[in-house]
């Protein structure tokens, strides 16, 4: 189970990042 919510937490972090550095390239993009 532990390892479970691990997993789901690194995916979660994974995807949270992509959707930063993708955001960041709009923003850059825009200035």
């Amino acid at each position: 189970m532990l390892s479970n919510t691990v997993v789901s937490l690194l995916i979660v972090g994974a995807a949270t990042s992509l959707i930063v550095i993708s955001n960041m390239d709009a923003i850059a993009v825009k200035i």
